[in-house]
């Protein structure tokens, strides 16, 4: 696959020096294994129960979304009851939009989001809703997530819930106003892929990746949210890294990730240390006009899930499409400006999970 170009490595800024003699810790595996969820939301104004291709989860059960308000809605998941969850949402529009996670509904596998259109009026809006609650602690793949849950402190501080495969613990620094830095120690890997959302129903912001870097055996983050102007905001968020699995842990089935790095190329092989997939493919991220790019899975099944997050400070990108007949997979992204108000070219990366 392609050379990450100089201009990119500047972004991610990868650390190839390793820490002298550093060796994976003693871990045991736990025997619970991951529980998750996803769905796709694609009919927001109504209230029906999805089908395999739109909505899934480790509890076996039956997917139902209800519309509770304008913009609001309630995913329940049969079978499945999980605390000390992590969730991504991203809106699935052609228009720039916000959705977030706004906490669990009154019954137990029950979970509120809520979207907005860029003026930040409730509306109904196309969503992707991912969840996952790891307990397993190997040496293999990596996952580590954290929810920024105190978006004005000053003080490094970890967030709640937050979990590492390598049962390390992460810290959270807030640097300015919508500026934060996170640590996830011991990662002892290079590359994979992050993702990151608002939550809270009060607070309408959209985050994104401004930088990171795998520093040794760290990984290193730095985000950005703003408010609907397009202007920093303090704001809570979570956050997810995976490497060599995808959004739903240990938990099977498909998983595709990659880092869509050159914005402004027609078309283009992303670079192998950002990019995995649990079955051997060739992705190809196309550029179809300012601020719209496609993405090709040829690996993928139909239908399933996506999250996209921009990797750029002043932008933000979210999911416009997830192909269900006539394949290969192939995945709609659109990147806007800070406030949204015009598309523009930037870098993504993007996490498919079935």
């Amino acid at each position: 696959m392609g050379t990450l170009p100089r201009t990119m490595r500047l972004i991610v800024a990868i650390a190839t020096a390793t820490v002298a003699g550093a060796s994976l810790p003693s871990m045991a595996a736990a025997a619970d294994p991951d529980q998750w969820a996803w769905a796709v939301v694609r009919n927001p104004s109504k209230s029906y129960e999805l089908k395999p291709k739109d909505g899934a989860s480790s509890g076996g059960g039956r997917v139902r979304v209800k519309r509770i308000a304008r913009g609001s809605s309630r995913l329940t998941f049969k079978g499945l009851s999980v605390d000390e969850r992590h969730v991504q949402v991203t809106p699935l529009s052609s228009a720039a939009a916000m959705c977030r996670w706004i906490g669990g509904g009154q019954q137990e596998g029950q979970e509120k989001v809520a979207c907005y259109d860029r003026y930040g009026r409730a509306k109904d809006v196309p969503f992707v809703f991912n969840m996952v609650r790891s307990t397993a602690i190997h040496a293999g793949p990596r996952l580590a997530y954290v929810r920024a849950n105190q978006g004005r402190k000053k003080e490094p501080y970890q967030g709640y819930p937050a979990f590492a495969s390598t049962g390390t613990a992460d810290t959270l620094t807030k640097l300015g106003e919508g500026h934060y830095h996170v640590r996830i120690p011991a990662i002892f890997t290079q590359g994979g892929n992050l993702q990151v959302t608002p939550f809270s129903f009060a607070e309408k912001t959209t985050c994104r990746i401004a930088s990171w870097a795998v520093l040794g055996v760290d990984v290193r983050a730095e985000t950005r949210c703003y408010d609907l102007k397009g202007k920093p905001r303090n704001s809570k968020y979570s956050l997810i890294y995976t490497s060599g699995e995808g959004l739903k842990g240990d938990g099977g089935g498909a998983w595709a990730y990659l880092l869509a790095h050159a914005k402004k190329s027609a078309s283009y092989v992303p670079v192998d240390d950002y990019s995995a997939e649990s079955s051997p493919g060739t992705p190809r991220v196309k550029r179809l006009k300012r601020g719209q790019y496609r993405v090709k899975l040829p690996s993928m099944p139909l239908g399933g899930s996506v999250q996209v997050t921009a990797l750029d400070e002043r932008k933000r990108c979210q999911a416009s499409s997830i192909k269900k007949k006539d394949g290969p997979q192939k995945i709609g992204v659109r990147c806007f400006s800070a406030n949204g108000k015009k598309r523009a070219d930037s870098v993504f990366m993007l996490s498919y999970a079935k």
